[in-house]
Order: structure tokens, then sequence, then C-alpha cells
């Protein structure tokens, strides 16, 4: 067995070959293509090789064409943070780092990360790509709030100014500022641009997860909705990797930092994580809040000792907890009630259901 150590950049990587008796055997830079990769590896015919390398801004097209090659039995992708932790040294070079890579490889000591199947990783940028659409739809929305109030143009009493009625009054504006106008007018083709993204990214994923039980799972969840569960499920992918409900919260980046020396213990800021799963739960425990009973309640009983971003921050966890069991377990989501004095249930507690309103 040959351990190979793949140190990789936008254009060319390098590799280190090593034996099972940790001697290098070899250090070769290449470009990004198969041709030359497999030219390293056909120096090593008959032998089967291990390779592994470290998660980046490219990492997907090497991963996947290591996979291809003949002769690899096993492809590792390291979480660049904790090898550097693992062996970090005063001298970086590229011929060091693939050495080092191949060296914990064969010694079993990579910090590995779990890797979606490809077509969950591009199903993940489709679903992230909307969100950049949603989020993008609302800076405009702002910016042409700001253009009416210094304009000083009374907007009419409406449900939704963004809406068919709404959008109709905004594109007959004639601004006395040509400047403004200008501004406005270009804000609105943005957003109707944007609006067209939106929907066909939407189509898209309806029609790759239509018949994703889990997803709808997701949705009897207080908050989560059909953009939610969709790209919960494309980040979580299998709740089966997750041994409790507190690694998930980890995961998502939802749970604070423990920093401990003799009889001194402090709460600090949040680990880092998935930043697109605490987006979503975050969001989305903003409309548990105001539908469910239970989230409600348990927001305003931390809100009194934590503040309200900590409070946001602990039913966002919260959340996350209940995806996990309801993923896990595969049931619907059921609402646990405050009584009568407005005391949350204990664990283990009888549960009812919640009214309709609850399962958005």
């Amino acid at each position: 067995m040959l351990y190979g150590g793949v140190d990789i950049h936008k254009r060319y990587s390098v590799m280190s070959v090593i034996n099972e008796r940790g001697e290098c055997l070899e250090t070769k830079r290449f470009e990004n293509n198969r041709a030359e990769l497999q030219e390293i590896l056909d120096r090593y015919k008959g032998e089967t090789f291990k390779a592994v390398i470290e998660a980046g801004l490219n990492w997907g097209v090497m991963y996947d064409m290591l996979w291809e090659m003949e002769g690899i039995v096993d492809v590792k992708l390291a979480n660049a943070s904790k090898v550097k932790a693992i062996a970090s040294g005063k001298i970086k070079t590229d011929k060091i780092d693939s050495k080092i890579l191949g060296q914990m490889l064969r010694m079993d000591y990579i910090p590995e990360v779990w890797v979606p199947d490809n077509p969950t990783r591009v199903l993940r940028e489709v679903a992230r790509y909307r969100l950049f659409t949603v989020k993008f739809k609302t800076m405009l929305k702002n910016r042409i709030h700001d253009i009416l109030l210094k304009s000083h143009i009374e907007v009419p009493e409406l449900r939704d100014l963004f809406g068919s009625h709404g959008l109709k009054f905004l594109e007959s504006l004639e601004l006395k500022d040509k400047n403004y106008d200008i501004l406005l007018k270009r804000q609105l083709a943005l957003l109707k641009q944007m609006k067209e993204e939106d929907k066909e990214m939407q189509e898209v994923l309806e029609m790759e997860l239509k018949d994703r039980s889990d997803i709808k799972l997701l949705r009897s969840i207080p908050g989560i909705g059909k953009v939610f569960g969709q790209l919960i499920i494309l980040e979580i992918s299998d709740i089966g990797r997750f041994a409790n409900a507190q690694k998930l919260c980890s995961y998502c980046g939802l749970a604070p930092s423990i920093h401990s020396s003799g009889n001194t213990s402090y709460h600090g800021k949040l680990v880092i994580g998935n930043k697109w799963l605490r987006w979503a739960f975050i969001e989305a425990s903003h409309s548990a809040i105001n539908v469910s009973p239970y989230f409600k309640k348990h927001y305003v009983n931390v809100k009194n000792r934590a503040g309200t971003s900590g409070a946001t921050i602990s039913v966002a966890r919260k959340l996350a907890t209940v995806a996990y069991h309801v993923l896990k377990e595969k049931r619907d989501y059921i609402e646990l009630l405050p009584d009568n004095k407005g005391h949350l249930p204990s664990v283990g507690a009888s549960r009812s259901f919640t009214p309709d309103s609850c399962q958005v």
C-alpha cells in the first residue's frame, strides 16, 4: 500500500508518495489534469494507493479525479485547520505540506471531513445560489425604500410594496432628481431579474427533491418552510453521521465554545460551523417564535437572562435539536404546549399537536 498526500492549488498540485515504512519515494508537481496525474501513478503499477487532500476552494475537482484513477482505493478529505493544529511547522512549502499529509494518512491521523456524493454537492450549490438571490432581493428592496425616503415620496398604503400593485406604482414614478430616478429604475430592473432567477432555481430544487420525505418531516417543525427545509436537508445530507443532537448543533455553529482552566469555566463565542445551517436555523427561529407557543415561551425565558441575541441563538439551537430527532426518528414534530401557568413541560411529559398555524 502506498499513500499519496496531495497539496492542491488552483492550477497545479504537489503529490508526495509515501510507502509503508514512512519513506518518501517521490514528490512531484503536476498540472491539475488526469494525464499528468496518471503519469505519476503509472510509475507504481501493481501498487494500490490511498490519497488525501485538504478541504479548500476547489477540492471537489481533485477529489473526483482521484477517485476515477485506477489503483486508488480510497480518497480522504482532510480538515485544513485541524491538520494545521496537529502538524504545523515554522517552514511551510508545498512539498512539505504534501509529505505531512501523506505521513498523516499512513498513520491514520487524518481529521477527516465527511463528503456527500457529487449530485448532492451540485444541488447544494443551487440551494446556496438561491439563498444569495433571496438576500440580494432584500438588499435591493432596502435600497429602494431608501431612495423613496430621500426623494420625499409618499408611499400608498399597500400590503406589499413589491407586489403587483406596488411594482406598478414604483415603475410609474418619475423622480425630480434624474440621478435618483436612474437609480430607482436600475434597482427595479435588478429586482425583477433576481425574482426570475429565484423562480428558476426553486423550480430546479423542487424537481430534484420532490420525492424527499425527509423535507416533509422538517416542514412539520415551526419556522421551517420549503426553502429552509430544502437547504437543511442538502447541508445535512445523512443525519446518521451525527451521534447525537449536540453534534449537529456544533456542526451548525450553534454551540458555544467553552474555556476551562482549573476551577474557572466560561462560555465564549459560538464555535465555527456550517454558516448556511446556522443562518437557516437562526432565520427560522424568528418565525418559530411567532407561531409556536413552546418556542415563544422558551424565547421569553432565555431572553430574561441572556438578552435578545442569546435567546434567538437558544431557539435556533433547540430547532436544530428538534430537527435531529425528527429526521432520526422519521416522524413529524409534535408541539410541547405550556401549561395553564405558562410553564414548559418537562422531558417525557405528555405531548399534543399545536394548531395548524404551526405547520409552516
